[in-house]
Formats: C-alpha cells, sequence, structure tokens
C-alpha cells in the first residue's frame, strides 16, 4: 500500500505497518502519520 492510503487509514483509527526497501522513507511516513495523531511502525525489506 502506498504512503497516501497508509495516511488515509491511520486518520481513520487503523494501525498501519510499513514495509518499505528504504528506511527513510518509511521512517518519514511513520512519522507524518503519528504527527497527524496516528498510530504506525514500519519494517525494512525488499521483497
Amino acid at each position: 500500500m502506498g504512503g497516501a492510503a497508509s495516511r488515509l487509514f491511520a486518520a481513520e483509527g487503523a494501525q498501519v505497518g510499513i514495509v518499505d526497501r528504504n528506511s527513510e522513507a518509511a521512517a518519514a511516513t511513520v512519522a507524518e502519520i503519528k504527527t497527524a495523531g496516528g498510530q504506525a511502525m514500519f519494517a525494512v525489506a525488499d521483497v
């Protein structure tokens, strides 16, 4: 799922898990979600 979808689901109350090859991008998305009051975490993987 993309960053926009992750932010949308989090805004609706979902706890979001993000998997990305780029840890900086994933951390930035998690930070945006948390700043907006949502819950998120990330893991780095190349799947």
